[in-house]
């Protein structure tokens, strides 16, 4: 398509034929598909185990998410996700109380995250 106009459809097929993968999933969620996942997100903490429940509404976008705990001492531990339903959980080790959790802390991800106050 040098110098030419390609269609997504196009570069889909360029993409496929070059990796050897069936991208169709992929394309469909992210170009053919209006807006961005929106995740809302709480937690709470139970001995050294912050557990983060991430909750999607209506048809659910399936991508990796980093979810990050931070705790008192300041220290912080970042674990992947595998988001994919309408809800999933996360636990994450920390040492001492969590005092925050932050999605996607090196902001690679395109989505709405919302992530409520942690309970009291």
């Amino acid at each position: 398509h040098a110098d030419a106009n390609a269609t997504t459809d196009d570069l889909q097929a360029a993409l496929e034929e070059t990796s050897g993968q069936d991208l169709g999933a992929f394309f469909q969620q992210w170009t053919r598909r209006a807006g961005v996942p929106r995740i809302d997100a709480t937690w709470q903490q139970t001995g050294d185990v912050v557990t983060v429940t991430l909750r999607q509404a209506g048809v659910p976008y399936v991508f990796p998410l980093d979810v990050q705990v931070t705790s008192a001492s300041g220290q912080t531990t970042i674990v992947r996700a595998s988001v994919a339903g309408n809800e999933t959980v996360v636990r994450v080790p920390v040492s001492g109380a969590a005092v925050r959790v932050a999605l996607d802390p090196n902001v690679e991800a395109l989505a709405d995250l919302r992530v409520a106050e942690a309970p009291r």
